[in-house]
C-alpha cells in the first residue's frame, strides 16, 4: 500500500466544501506525501497530523495519515484512522480495504475479513486485488477469504 497523490486529490474535492479549510488540509497532506517520499518521515507525520486537524470532517485526511501509519507498521494507529475515514464515508472502499490489511497485519483475522467484505461490496475490483495482495498471505487459504473474494 502506498500514499497515492493523484487519487487523493480527485477524492478530496468531493468531501470538503469549505474551500479555505480544504486548501490548507490539502497543502499539508501534499507536503506530507512529498516529505514521506523524500524519507522525511517525522515531517511527513507532522504534516499528516496538521491535515487531519484542519480537515477533521475529511475522510481523505484520515485515510492519508492511516496509509502513512500502515507504511510505518503502526497498525493500531492506521486502524484508528481508517476507521474514522469509513465513519465519515461509509462507501470508501479503499479505506475498508486498508482497514482489512491493517487488521490482518495484527493477526485480527475476523475483523480483517469483515472489512475486506465491505471493501468488495463497495468496489468489486478489490476481490482480485486481495487475491494478489501479500498483506493477506496469512488468510488467503482460509475458507472465509475464498468465499468473500469469489462472491464478487
Amino acid at each position: 500500500m502506498e500514499i497515492n497523490n493523484k487519487k487523493q486529490l480527485s477524492q478530496t474535492s468531493k468531501v470538503d466544501t469549505d474551500a479555505s479549510k480544504k486548501k490548507d488540509a490539502t497543502f499539508y497532506y501534499l507536503r506530507g506525501i512529498s516529505n514521506y517520499n523524500s524519507d522525511n518521515k517525522e515531517e511527513a507525520e507532522q504534516d499528516f497530523n496538521q491535515s487531519v486537524e484542519l480537515g477533521q470532517d475529511n475522510c481523505i485526511a484520515y485515510f492519508n495519515r492511516g496509509t502513512f501509519y500502515f507504511n510505518e507498521k503502526k497498525y493500531k494507529n492506521a486502524i484508528d484512522d481508517f476507521t474514522r475515514a469509513v465513519r465519515l464515508n461509509h462507501k470508501f472502499a479503499e479505506a475498508y480495504y486498508n482497514l482489512a490489511c491493517s487488521y490482518v497485519c495484527i493477526l485480527s483475522f475476523r475483523e480483517g475479513l469483515a472489512n475486506l467484505k465491505k471493501a468488495i461490496k463497495n468496489e468489486k475490483s478489490f476481490a482480485q486485488r486481495a487475491i494478489r495482495d501479500p498483506d493477506f498471505i496469512n488468510i488467503n487459504k482460509m475458507k472465509e477469504f475464498t468465499e468473500i473474494v469469489t462472491v464478487a
